[in-house]
């Protein structure tokens, strides 16, 4: 098939290191496959924004991006970047995290004052 590529973990794979976008036409297949896209993540940061909803509220998998990239935890799904365990241990992987915390974490007195006490 001229569009085989969508299912062939090594070209999506590969295309990935060069744009995070590639995974958008990828087969829904690869898209929900939590360890390709830990996989991508690691690659590609950004490539969260187009797994599956259910990998966008995947801890492990949001966490892997946040590594790579802060700027990913935007896709994070909402129920996570509302969640106050998850948002205290990525803010402490980075501060600028905190910018994509959902606002009513950020308008929480209790979190911020747990936020500053473990940023550096």
């Amino acid at each position: 098939s001229t569009c085989g590529w969508i299912r062939d973990r090594d070209i999506v794979m590969a295309a990935l290191t060069k744009d995070h976008r590639t995974l958008q036409f990828a087969h829904y297949s690869l898209k929900e496959d939590r360890d390709f896209i830990l996989a991508a993540v690691v690659r590609n940061a950004w490539s969260l924004q187009f797994a599956d909803d259910s990998l966008r509220d995947d801890r492990d998998v949001a966490m892997a991006a946040l590594t790579v990239d802060h700027r990913a935890l935007q896709f994070a799904s909402t129920a996570l970047r509302s969640d106050r365990d998850f948002m205290l241990a990525a803010v402490t992987q980075g501060p600028w995290s905190l910018q994509f915390a959902d606002a009513n974490l950020r308008n929480d007195r209790d979190f911020m004052f747990a936020v500053v006490a473990r940023t550096p």
